[in-house]
C-alpha cells in the first residue's frame, strides 16, 4: 500500500490501524536545534481526543505520544524523528458483527476488492483514528512556523451556517464550545441539532474551515504544485471530507467579475480577500481562508442491526423476539418490526386487558405481568430468543436478559427520558418503571458493551425508535413501511 507520506522537504509518513498496537510516524526534513514544547503537543493531542462531550463519539483515546528517535535533550537533531502513540481503548469485538459485510459509504468493499484481505477492526488503515499522527507532526510543524497562525472553527453544521467572513472573530472562543464554533449563539444552535438528530438514532455532517494569518508572499509552485492544490490535498485525505474550497469558493461561481475582484491597495494588500489570501497558485501575503466539508457516513441503528445477519432480506425462519413491553407506542412498534422481520414468534408482557389486542397485531405471546415476569415466563417455557427489543427501559434489564439468548443475539435498547415508578402487583418485586428511563444514569450500556467484547452478544443497537418518531408508527402500515425502509422485510 503505497501513499502513506506528505510533503516534500518536510515529511510525515504514518503508519499503524486503529486496533493493532499502535498508530505511529516518521518526519524527515526537519531541521536541527528547534525547542520542542511537549506540553503542546499533548495538548493538541487532547483537543483531538473523542469523549470530550455528550455530541461526540464516547470512545477513550486517552492518547501519550512517545518519541524514539531525531529529538535529544528537548530538540531536533535533524535526523528522522520517529514516534508512536499506543492503543489502549480496542474493542476489536464490537465489529464482528461487520467481518462479512461491508459498512455503506466506508471504505470496507473498496479496501476489499483492491487488496484481497481487509482489517475490519474498525477500518483498520481507513480509519480516522490515523489523524492521531498528523497531530503530532503538525504539532512540530507549527513550531517551525512561530509568525503564522493557524485556527480551525467549525463553521456549519446541517444547515446551521456561521458566516464568519463576515463576522468578528474571537479566536479565543473555539475552545469555549464543545463543537468548536466561535460565535456563541450558533454554537448552541448547531449543539441543539446535532443533539436532535443523535436522539434520533442519526448522524449530520458539516464544515471545518480554517484561517492561516501571517503568511508571507511567495508560497506555491506553479503549475502542479500550486499552494491550494497542496493545502486540498491535505484537506481531502482526511477521512469522511467529500469538498474543499478556499476563498470564496463554489459561491464565487455565482459573483460577477466586478463583485469578486480583489482591488489593490497602496501597499500591495488587496480591500476585499475574496481570493483568499491565494493568487495564481501563490500565496499574497493576505490571509488564507479555506473550509473542507465532512458529509458523516456513521451507520444509523437500523442499518447496524441489519448488518449483524439476523434480519435478512428473506425474513429467518425461526427467529424469536422479545419486546419487553408491550404498552403504549414503542411496544407497538417492536412487534410490528419483529413482525415485518418475519419472526415466528414475538414475546411480549402486559396487562390482560390488552391480551386480545397485542395478539391481534403480531404478538404469539403475551405474558401477565400481574402474575409473573417476562423472564420467569422465558425460562418456564425453556425459550431462548434471537433479539430482546427492551422499550421497558429498566435498570438491569440487560443482566436478566442474557441467560435466554441464543448464541449470537441482539439487544435493541431504546434509551429516552421521563417516565415514573409504581408499586408492582408483586409483594417480592418492589418497584417498576413504567415508562423510559435515560440510558446515562445506569451502566446498562456499559454492561451490554462487555457482552458484546466477550462474544456473548452478536451486537447492541442503543438507539432504535424515540418518542419523536414513535408517534409515526401508530398504524401497521406506517410501520410496515418503516421496516422496510430499512431492509427488515
Amino acid at each position: 500500500m503505497a501513499g502513506n507520506s506528505f510533503g516534500n522537504i518536510f515529511k510525515l509518513s504514518t503508519f499503524g490501524e486503529s486496533h493493532g498496537k499502535a498508530l505511529g510516524g516518521v518526519i524527515d526534513g526537519c531541521p536541527a536545534g528547534v525547542e520542542l514544547d511537549f506540553d503542546t503537543i499533548n495538548k493538541e493531542l487532547n483537543r483531538r481526543r473523542p469523549g470530550q462531550s455528550e455530541i461526540v463519539t464516547q470512545r477513550k483515546e486517552d492518547d501519550s505520544v512517545e518519541f524514539l528517535s531525531g529529538i535529544f535533550e528537548g530538540k531536533t537533531t535533524g535526523t528522522p524523528i520517529g514516534f508512536i502513540i499506543v492503543n489502549k481503548d480496542q474493542k476489536s469485538k464490537d465489529y464482528s458483527h461487520i467481518q462479512n459485510s461491508y459498512r455503506p459509504s466506508h471504505a470496507d468493499f473498496v479496501y476489499d476488492k483492491k487488496y484481497g484481505f481487509r482489517d475490519y477492526r474498525g477500518g483498520g488503515r481507513s480509519s480516522a483514528r490515523e489523524t492521531v499522527v498528523r497531530v503530532v507532526g503538525g504539532s512540530i510543524a507549527k513550531m517551525l512556523l512561530k509568525d503564522v497562525k493557524i485556527y480551525a472553527f467549525v463553521s456549519s453544521v446541517g444547515e446551521i451556517t456561521y458566516d464568519y467572513q463576515n463576522s468578528k472573530i474571537d479566536f479565543d472562543k473555539i475552545e469555549d464550545s464543545i463543537v468548536r464554533c466561535p460565535d456563541e449563539k450558533k454554537s448552541d444552535e448547531m449543539i441543539n441539532l446535532i443533539k436532535s438528530i443523535k436522539k434520533n438514532g442519526d448522524t449530520v455532517g458539516g464544515v471545518i474551515s480554517c484561517i492561516i494569518s501571517g503568511v508571507p508572499v511567495g508560497l506555491g509552485e506553479p503549475v502542479f504544485n500550486k499552494l491550494h492544490a497542496e493545502l486540498g490535498k491535505a484537506m481531502l485525505s482526511i477521512n469522511a471530507v467529500k469538498g474543499f474550497e478556499f476563498g470564496s469558493g463554489f459561491k464565487g461561481s455565482s459573483m460577477k467579475g466586478s463583485e469578486h475582484n480583489d482591488s489593490f491597495n497602496g501597499d500591495g494588500t488587496t480591500k476585499t480577500n475574496r481570493s483568499g489570501g491565494i493568487q495564481g497558485g501563490i500565496s499574497n501575503g493576505m490571509d488564507i481562508y479555506s473550509a473542507g466539508t465532512l458529509p458523516l457516513v456513521s451507520l444509523t441503528s437500523y442499518q447496524a442491526l441489519k448488518m449483524t445477519g439476523i434480519f435478512s432480506s428473506g425474513g429467518n425462519n425461526n427467529l424469536t423476539v422479545v419486546v419487553t413491553s408491550g404498552a403504549g407506542g414503542t411496544g407497538f412498534t417492536g412487534i410490528q418490526l419483529a413482525k415485518a422481520a418475519g419472526a415466528t414468534r414475538v414475546i411480549t408482557a402486559a396487562s390482560p386487558t390488552n391480551d386480545q389486542w397485542l395478539t391481534s397485531i403480531g404478538a404469539t405471546d403475551v405474558v401477565d405481568y400481574h402474575q409473573t415476569t417476562i423472564w420467569e415466563y422465558l425460562k418456564d417455557q425453556d425459550v431462548k430468543v434471537d433479539i430482546v427489543y427492551d422499550n421497558y427501559g429498566a435498570p438491569g434489564t440487560a443482566d436478566l436478559a442474557m441467560p435466554y439468548f441464543r448464541s449470537g443475539g441482539v439487544f435493541i435498547y431504546l434509551p429516552g427520558k421521563g417516565g415514573g415508578k409504581a408499586k408492582h402487583p408483586r409483594k417480592d418485586v418492589k418497584e417498576i418503571n413504567y415508562g423510559l428511563c435515560d440510558s446515562s444514569k445506569h451502566d446498562d450500556l456499559d454492561i451490554l458493551a462487555k457482552y458484546v467484547e466477550n462474544g456473548k452478544l452478536k451486537a447492541k443497537v442503543d438507539t432504535w425508535f424515540t418518542l419523536d418518531n414513535i408517534k409515526l408508527a401508530f398504524n401497521a402500515s406506517i410501520a410496515g413501511h418503516i421496516a422496510g425502509k430499512i431492509g427488515i422485510r
